[in-house]
């Protein structure tokens, strides 16, 4: 059962979740930075926000 799910699995189908954990060379060394900023590790995503 999902973690946020507090109703239960009503259908005859079991719900599968797949958790992917990213993170660049030197994170454990910044990585009290990474959670005060989102994109921190992401340059792409950083610059793209800035350009819009």
């Amino acid at each position: 059962m999902p973690s946020h799910n507090i109703g239960g699995n009503m259908s005859p189908s079991v719900p599968r979740v797949i958790y992917y954990r990213l993170q660049r060379e030197g994170h454990r060394e910044r990585w009290r930075e990474c959670v005060r900023d989102l994109w921190l590790e992401y340059d792409a995503v950083r610059a793209a926000l800035a350009a819009a």
